[in-house]
């Protein structure tokens, strides 16, 4: 039985710009979104044999992050937008295209809540960033 992996390369991380999906260039790391639930616990006296009962709670969809090559000349110029909408504090719309046949796509709304440039002399210059997604995803094509 063969394998039915799939490939991690051409991950593609959009961010709307004036309405178009721009890619953030060069990026050799995508990690996330990683849900969670918020548990309530509910267990009372009446709780059959003193077992912990919970319901659900608050659910949510966690952060994107995101490592590459710092390119500040692109001809997007969206490695510096991103880096504004972090210090604006501006919610954008994103997108997260997985390369499987059938283009799984996680659209989002996110605040930037990390931007960092790593200047290590015996490296390229890299880029680091963080999304704190906001709201329900919606996740098509899976």
């Amino acid at each position: 039985m063969s394998s039915a992996a799939i490939s991690a390369k051409g991950t593609v991380l959009q961010l709307s710009v004036s309405g178009i999906f721009t890619t953030i260039v060069e990026q050799v790391k995508i990690a996330g979104p990683a849900y969670k639930m918020s548990p309530i616990d509910v267990t009372s006296h009446d709780s059959i044999s003193n077992f912990k009962e919970i319901i659900a709670g608050k659910k949510d969809a966690g952060t994107i992050s995101f490592e590459g090559n710092y390119i500040p000349a692109a001809s997007t110029g969206i490695q510096q937008v991103v880096r504004a909408a972090l210090i604006s504090g501006t919610v954008g719309s994103w997108k997260l295209i997985r390369p499987d046949s059938g283009s799984e796509t996680e659209a989002f709304s996110a605040y930037v809540t990390g931007f960092e440039v790593d200047h290590d002399y015996s490296k390229q210059i890299t880029v680091k960033g963080t999304l704190e997604i906001t709201g329900v995803p919606a996740i098509s094509g899976s």
